[in-house]
């Protein structure tokens, strides 16, 4: 497998108090994962987030990262600002898989695509198959 991916900066389950926190998306990025983040774009603003706008951050911090972030676009003003980049980014809600700009298939939860990423927010054995997985617990892929 080619990327783990840590989902939110995740380490060894969900934590929400550090999900999307920029100090700990660059602390799994400097351990060596990537890391899915959630961008939300309001009033011209980057802000990371899931459900709502939780930190500020300025495009230069994800330039400096863009080689580690795989970027979940959450509202239509981030498809638009990202549409404008060369960023790793995707959007995608109920639907099986999507494709990132940079062309790579991205499934959702427990399905898996021949050189795609899976996400699996628990470890479990995956198939050979794909490219890797974006998943809450990178630490236990370790092999």
């Amino acid at each position: 497998m080619k990327y783990i991916i840590s989902h939110r900066g995740n380490l060894t389950g969900s934590d929400q108090k550090l999900e999307n926190k920029p100090e700990q998306i660059e602390k799994v990025i400097n351990m060596g994962f990537d890391a899915e983040v959630d961008l939300r774009v309001e009033d011209n603003q980057l802000y990371l987030g899931h459900d709502f706008t939780q930190y500020n951050i300025e495009y230069e911090w994800i330039d400096n990262l863009k080689n580690n972030l795989w970027i979940h676009a959450k509202n239509y003003e981030s498809v638009n600002f990202l549409k404008k980049t060369n960023l790793n980014w995707f959007w995608h809600d109920q639907d099986d898989m999507t494709l990132t700009s940079h062309g790579i298939i991205w499934s959702n939860i427990g399905k898996y695509f021949n050189g795609g990423i899976t996400v699996s927010l628990c470890h479990r054995e995956l198939p050979d198959y794909i490219l890797g997985v974006c998943t809450d617990e990178p630490l236990r892929f370790i092999k």
